[in-house]
């Protein structure tokens, strides 16, 4: 007689209810009509990348991707964050300047803990710039306040990234609430 399995989620990942899903829906929603309004546009990439271009651009940190066995004899992995995705969509379809934002699933092979917030898989949202010059980055500065106000939650961007100064750094709310 087989064993039962134990239906759960694995370590490091979570279902989400109709109730969160509705709340996360209106926050996509709010953040990406507040990209839209500075002039981004969306683009979505794969969920997976060639192993070697992930790895090239990570360094210490590519030791936390995932890698998945192709069938098709390419060595791939899922993607880490969305930024170098975005640079390898720019010069395979040799595209010089753009504005877009993308939100979506990426995924780290880490110690998940839940109680600290870190999760194997999560959602980023990322708003880049391309080819153009740093001064024309003054208007984007506007898009966190902006959002963070109609999202009703000034502290609602957690706000890991080491080049950000101290004070903001770790700044995290449960969610917004809408």
């Amino acid at each position: 007689m087989p064993a039962k399995k134990n239906a759960k989620v694995p370590k490091g990942t979570r279902d989400f209810d109709p109730q969160e899903m509705a709340i996360r829906e209106r926050a996509f929603s709010i953040v990406t009509s507040v990209f839209k309004r500075h002039g981004a546009v969306a683009i979505d990439t794969p969920v997976f990348e060639l192993k070697d271009i992930l790895v090239d651009q990570y360094g210490e940190d590519s030791k936390l991707i995932y890698d998945i066995a192709d069938q098709g004899g390419e060595i791939l992995s899922l993607r880490y964050d969305l930024t170098v995705p975005f640079a390898r969509y720019l010069a395979s379809h040799r595209i010089t300047n753009m504005k877009r934002y993308h939100i979506s699933r990426v995924y780290r092979r880490d110690q998940p803990s839940i109680e600290r917030g870190r999760f194997r898989e999560f959602y980023q949202c990322d708003l880049d710039i391309a080819g153009t010059p740093f001064a024309s980055y003054a208007p984007i500065l506007a898009v966190v306040p902006r959002g963070s106000f109609r999202l009703r939650s000034p502290e609602c961007v957690k706000r890991a990234d080491k080049r950000f100064p101290p004070k903001t750094r770790g700044v995290s709310v449960d969610g917004p609430r809408l």
